[in-house]
Parts: C-alpha cells; structure tokens; sequence
C-alpha cells in the first residue's frame, strides 16, 4: 500500500478514537451510509457533505453548556477529518488534526509577538505532498506499527521536501457569527506572509526555517456546521462578507444557498482550480472509497474508516456492507 494511504489511516484510526466522535460514530456512519445510492458513484460519496450538519446533530441532547460547546466542536473538528479524508482517499492529499501535523507546517505557522510565541489557528490541515503519491509504506508486523511507521515516514520526508508541498488549513466552527473572526485575522496574517508583504510591527511568522511562503501552494479554509439559525445569513451579513477573504474559500455542513455559502463538497473544485498543477482532479475525488465500497479495497486502507458495521452491533447500512 501506499504510504499517504497508510498515513491515512492512521489519522482515521486515532480520529475514530476520540471520546468527543467515537461513541457515536456508529449512528453517524449509518445515517451516512443510507445517503449513498446503491453502487455509489464518485460523486455520491463527495455529496454527503451536504448532509455533514446532520450528522453531526446526531450526537445531540448535550445543551450548551461549555463542557458541551467544546466537545461539539471537537466532534465536528473530527467529522470534517473523516470527510476530507472520505473524499480524497486514493489521491495524495490527506487530511489530518493538530496532532498529526507534521513538524514543518507547525514551524512555518508559528507566530511570535515582540518576541513572545503566540499560537497559531491550526485546527485542520490538508496536506499534499507530490512525492509521496509514489512511496511505498514501511513495514510492520502489526497494522498499529504499520500505522505509526507510514506517520514518522511521511512527517520525514514532508520536512524534507516542504518546497515542493501544498498546505490548506481548515478553520472548523460550529458557530459562524463569532467564530470567523479569528481564523479571518489568521488568514490574512498568514496571506501576508505567503505572499512575502510587511507583517505589522513586532510579528514575525515562521521558525526552525520553514516559513509559508517556501510552500508550492497555501491557503486557508473555513468550514462551519453552524449552530446558528440559518435564515440569518443573507449576503450582505457581516459573517459571510468577512468570510469572502478566505483564500481557499468558506464551506458549511448544509446545501450550498446561491451568494451566501458553498457546501463543503465544493472544497475539491475550489482547491483543484487554486493549485491544479499539485492537487487532483476532482474527477478522480471519492472514486476511491466508492470503489473500496463495492469490495475493490486494495487501494485504500479501508478497514481503517470503520465504515461497515462492527462488533458493537450497529447497523452500518445496506450499501456498506462487506
């Protein structure tokens, strides 16, 4: 197997993991599943985006309390790696968290403020690495130390080859008319940066020597569920005109609504006309999990997206079954 798709899984395996998505992972992947068509297409596996919202609502019942707030927007952090990565299996982009960045576009995005380090708005990172479309995975006698292997390889070889490398990342909300703010100050210190302009006084961005504009390709991204009421947003509305800065554009978990938002399953087209000489052909977006759907799972680490039903019981649906 390939190395990304290795890596990939990993990043699914420990997503599936978390205490904020796991437990109620069974009933999100069985409202999934029944969007699919039987004999999903491509294109059927990229529109359950339209659908995201929904299933994040799934978990439901946990008021808003800010224990709740957080966990709800970890979830949806989560559901978003699960997509990205549904959507671009057998391609060279991965989606991963904080946690599996590599070391390289954390540097790059380090931020420091009259010499004190300030944290930067990393909450989803879409990777692409040309290279690694091509190496093969490392060994191990276990498919939790091929996983942690294929991680340090592609961490290694992405710092080495960090010029030739394409970075997005995706601010994930769960609230839109407060939460833009920040990540739209981020997107256009980072954008200062990428394009080699004067930074305000006493900023500085970049450590260890990455820096973002080394990268072949960055932008930035903003995907929301949102929890507020949708008619609010119209578009002259204050959060959907400080989202139109966002250089890899802004998405949201419902239907696309003409002039205000894109769904996130526009993501693909976005970045493919932003860098086409690096990111895939959205043709070729979703071919891969649909294919792994209808048993052609040789590609893909498969077993890794807990897509079929498992020994919890749960039903997974009638077009994902093994």
């Amino acid at each position: 197997m390939k190395l990304v798709e290795r890596f990939r899984g990993h990043v699914l395996e420990e997503t599936l993991a978390l205490g904020s998505f796991g437990p109620d992972w069974p009933d999100r992947r069985a409202f999934l599943a029944s969007k699919l068509s039987a004999g999903p297409g491509r294109r059927d596996v990229v529109d359950l985006g339209m659908h995201l919202s929904a299933a994040h609502r799934l978990a439901g019942g946990r008021g808003r309390a800010q224990a709740a707030v957080t966990q709800s927007g970890a979830a949806w952090q989560a559901l978003v790696v699960y997509y990205l990565n549904m959507i671009y299996a057998g391609t060279p982009v991965v989606a991963v968290s904080p946690r599996h960045a590599p070391r390289s576009v954390k540097a790059a995005m380090k931020v420091s403020y009259q010499g004190t380090a300030v944290l930067g708005d990393l909450d989803v990172a879409l990777l692409v690495l040309p290279a690694g479309a091509a190496e093969e995975e490392p060994g191990g006698d276990s498919p939790r130390r091929r996983h942690l292997a294929a991680m340090r390889r592609y961490h290694a070889l992405f710092d080495q080859q960090f010029q030739t490398a394409y970075v997005s990342l995706v601010a994930c909300k769960t609230n839109w008319n407060d939460s833009v703010q920040t990540p739209m100050l981020w997107n256009l210190l980072y954008s200062l940066r990428r394009d080699q302009l004067p930074l305000p006084s006493g900023i500085a961005i970049g450590d260890s020597g990455y820096s973002l504009d080394m990268l072949a390709g960055f932008t930035f991204s903003f995907v929301t569920v949102p929890t507020n009421k949708l008619e609010n947003f119209k578009t002259d509305s204050m959060p959907v005109q400080r989202s139109r800065a966002f250089t890899g554009g802004y998405y949201w978990g419902y239907p696309s609504r003409t002039g205000v938002v894109d769904n996130i399953s526009a993501l693909p087209d976005r970045h493919a006309s932003k860098a086409p000489s690096i990111m895939p052909s959205v043709s070729s977006c979703g071919a891969a999990f649909a294919a792994a759907v209808a048993g052609e799972r040789d590609r893909i680490d498969y077993e890794a997206f807990a897509w079929t039903p498992g020994d919890d019981g749960s039903n997974g649906g009638s077009h994902a079954r093994a």
